[in-house]
């Protein structure tokens, strides 16, 4: 599986290398040294963002008619009706908006 970091975090890592941990020769290698390091901060600028989205998590809650018998469910988060109560059991993820019914409800 990929990992994914944030842009602005690689560059902040890379920025807070302290010089005292580049042992140069000389003035020139010093100069080579910092230029690797912009060119490091430049490539991760821009390099291609990756296509992700933020994991929501949100629990199928039951409606009831008002004399409380059930009669379907729906998602916390798009509040979108899926399934009569008769029709079947419950999906990990609602298939309108992607959450992920398995976990903590975000709310």
């Amino acid at each position: 599986m990929d990992d994914y970091i944030k842009r602005s975090s690689a560059i902040e890592l890379l920025i807070e290398i302290p010089s005292s941990m580049s042992v140069c020769l000389t003035k020139e290698e010093c100069l080579g040294k910092s230029m690797m390091k912009d060119f490091a901060i430049q490539k991760i600028r821009n390099a291609p963002a990756a296509d992700v989205r933020e994991n929501v998590h949100g629990k199928w809650e039951l409606e009831c008619e008002p004399d409380g018998t059930p009669y379907c469910l729906h998602c916390s988060v798009c509040d979108q009706e899926w399934a009569r109560i008769d029709i079947g059991s419950f999906y990990d993820y609602c298939p309108y908006c992607g959450a992920d019914m398995r976990g903590e409800s975000d709310g």
